[in-house]
């Protein structure tokens, strides 16, 4: 049944956030992320009464209140913590980035590496502040709290990481935001994980909780939300619209009809640059077609499967190989091909948003394409290895023979007979001088 099948994706979701941070979030949850060092915080009471103004009313309203309270960090708290970079010049805007970072990942290492007896105690705490600033967050967030500590902890973590790596942020971005269409996030849930997070920062680290490292936190969480809200709302807008075209395809034309449109079009595509009244490129354009369309209807599976994307960190994961029968195609060549069968197939639903959406399907399909081991590796990879070795080798055994010469330059005979020498250093036996 539907809510059988929603029940188990639930769980499959909790599973997944637990497995999180990945091996690089997890390296940085302990802080074994090289970064350049940072001066010491000083504190003072202005301090104390800035961070106390700047707290407001969150903690004090309830339900919708509290959720309204926190989508105020983007005008009032973010002009009490930021620095004035408009001002800053390239240079000094890349040294505040990289103080800030380091601010983040050196109270993170002090968080870490306190000893609590509650496993995950951080996202415990961070859990707890949540629900309490926005109780309405407990009817998606609800497997429980030693699961949702855990995955809230996780999630710390990797705002850490990503954070310090955005390019990796940037990497895994596309696959994680459908993730958080799936576990039911919005953009307004943001602006309330800031002021619980903010909260358990200040609870963990107390005094050691002043101006610059709110500061630095909140840089922090910035850099990383951005690109998680924005990209979950996309994501949830190209899904829908997939799903609603899939559908639209499947009901009225029907798989095999597809394939053979889009065979046509591979004919259409290949005229002049082959004999297209050839039998063998006419079963070659249809088995072309039939693959492609399973490849389609693969990745729609995937990106509507909870399931299916608990594993996936920067791609799919497809056996193109074995997909297309030993003979993938040139995918980036085949793109415009598919956009336009799609395009004719559709009519009047094709629009921007749809166009945006089967080229993300298929920008997909070319990370994975790019990342994917190929049969043709192994051999290569092999052969290269080969060639290292043996110009190492040849260096190490130039550099020795060097070290023979110079011995043999302050001998008492310069006219020493070395063959032996050169035969031992370079493994030839007939070696002559």
């Amino acid at each position: 049944s539907e809510g059988e099948e929603e029940e188990e994706e639930e769980e499959e979701q909790q599973e997944e956030s637990a497995q999180q941070p990945n091996r690089f979030v997890a390296a940085a949850a302990k802080g074994n992320v090289d970064s350049p060092k940072r001066g010491n915080v000083s504190r003072t009471n202005d301090d104390d009464d800035d961070r106390n103004n700047r707290r407001g009313s969150v903690g004090q309203a309830s339900g919708s209140a509290r959720m309204s309270e926190g989508q105020k960090i983007g005008s009032v708290h973010s002009d009490s913590v930021r620095t004035g970079q408009e001002n800053m010049t390239p240079e000094q805007i890349a040294m505040d980035r990289e103080q800030k970072l380091e601010i983040v990942l050196e109270t993170w290492r002090k968080i870490s590496s306190r000893n609590t007896s509650e496993p995950n105690a951080i996202g415990g705490q961070f859990y707890d502040t949540l629900i309490r600033n926005a109780p309405e967050l407990a009817n998606v967030f609800k497997k429980g709290r030693s699961q949702m500590a855990a995955n809230f902890e996780a999630a710390v973590a990797a705002l850490v990481a990503f954070g310090r790596h955005p390019e990796m942020l940037e990497e895994q971005a596309a696959l994680m935001c459908v993730r958080h269409v799936h576990y039911r996030v919005v953009s307004s849930f943001f602006p309330v994980f800031w002021t619980s997070l903010q909260s358990t920062l200040e609870q963990v680290l107390g005094d050691e909780f002043d101006r610059d490292v709110e500061a630095a936190w909140y840089y922090n969480f910035e850099v990383v939300s951005e690109v998680l809200s924005g990209g979950t709302e996309l994501a949830r807008k190209r899904l829908a619209t997939l799903n609603a075209s899939w559908q639209m395809v499947k009901g009225e034309l029907g798989f095999e009809a597809l394939a053979l449109k889009l065979q046509a079009n591979l004919m259409a595509d290949s005229l002049g640059k082959v004999d297209s009244t050839s039998s063998k490129v006419y079963d070659r354009a249809l088995q072309l077609a039939q693959n492609t369309c399973k490849l389609l209807e693969e990745v729609i599976r995937i990106l509507n499967s909870l399931v299916a994307l608990k594993a996936l960190v920067a791609h799919l994961e497809l056996d193109l190989d074995s997909m297309f029968d030993g003979q993938p195609p040139n995918f980036r060549r085949l793109e415009g091909v598919i956009l336009n069968t799609m395009k004719e197939v559709l009519g009047t639903s094709w629009n921007d948003e749809a166009e945006d959406a089967w080229r993300f399907v298929w920008e997909l399909v070319l990370t994975t394409r790019q990342r994917s081991w190929r049969k043709g590796f192994t051999p290569m990879l092999v052969d290269s290895w080969e060639c290292i070795a043996s110009t190492l080798w040849n260096a190490h055994t130039q550099k020795e023979l060097e070290k023979e010469r110079a011995k043999r330059r302050n001998t008492e005979d310069p006219w020493k007979d070395d063959d032996q020498t050169i035969a031992r250093l370079t493994g030839r036996a007939d070696v002559t001088s």
